[in-house]
């Protein structure tokens, strides 16, 4: 079987969740005992590189990902989609905290002499197994193992949660566009138009592009198509 193990730094990155974590008296520090996860395990992660960068605090709100200063946000959506955002992470670092507490429990209850790969609830059986005069069993448990049981359940709970955090995004920019899109339209036959509604479109597709960069979406390549043709009215509500 091959591991890989996750401390509070990872292939160079600091990763700042953990760090906090570690700070606010724990006292399981992963550097010393850290994350071990099967390669199996980490395959069934959906998105590691992203579940990465939330944990080391380097990904950024849908607003930030795209340029777009707090004061400058016009859609309520972009706002509801950035306090989705803040609301997650506060939830990770609780469940963070919960999660080691269970695994140090697991850690602290070996002795330093203990053999490293006996001990936790397989020795206690086999001890109550020899106190009847039964044959223990062949077991060995691996203590780093077993200490990174509730981290391990903790970073795929995040990578799921993280999964549908975007794709709620993609709905919910999906959404709005189409209404947004068409009340332009019907004001340009009017020959009017409504700066507003236009700068809505212009953030929101600019969040879409900077999360997704490669995927295509009908309404907002729509939305993209209508941009494109109103040149200079996008360089006067970026003014």
């Amino acid at each position: 079987m091959s591991w890989i193990s996750i401390g509070a730094t990872h292939n160079g990155q600091q990763l700042q969740l953990v760090d906090k974590s570690t700070n606010g008296n724990t006292g399981l520090c992963w550097n010393q005992y850290p994350v071990k996860l099967l390669t199996r395990e980490r395959d069934t992660i959906a998105d590691m590189p992203h579940l990465l960068s939330v944990i080391a605090e380097s990904c950024l709100s849908p607003s930030e990902a795209a340029g777009i200063a707090h004061a400058k946000i016009a859609s309520p959506v972009i706002t509801k989609l950035d306090d989705e955002y803040r609301a997650a992470l506060l939830e990770y670092r609780g469940k963070l905290l919960l999660a080691e507490k269970l695994d140090l429990k697991v850690l602290v209850a070996f002795k330093p002499n203990q053999a490293p790969y006996l001990g936790g609830l397989f020795t206690l059986l086999n001890h109550v197994l020899a106190i009847f005069g039964i044959t223990p069993f062949p077991v060995q448990v691996d203590v780093e193992r077993e200490g990174s049981f509730n981290r391990i359940r903790w970073l795929h709970e995040v990578d799921i949660k993280e999964q549908m955090r975007l794709e709620r995004i993609k709905t919910e920019i999906a959404k709005c566009m189409r209404p947004l899109v068409a009340d332009l339209k019907a004001l340009e036959q009017k020959q009017q138009v409504d700066m507003d509604r236009l700068l809505q479109v212009h953030q929101l597709s600019a969040i879409f592009k900077a999360l997704f960069p490669e995927e295509i979406h009908p309404e907002i390549k729509a939305a993209n198509e209508y941009l494109l043709a109103q040149p200079q009215l996008i360089q006067d509500i970026l003014k």
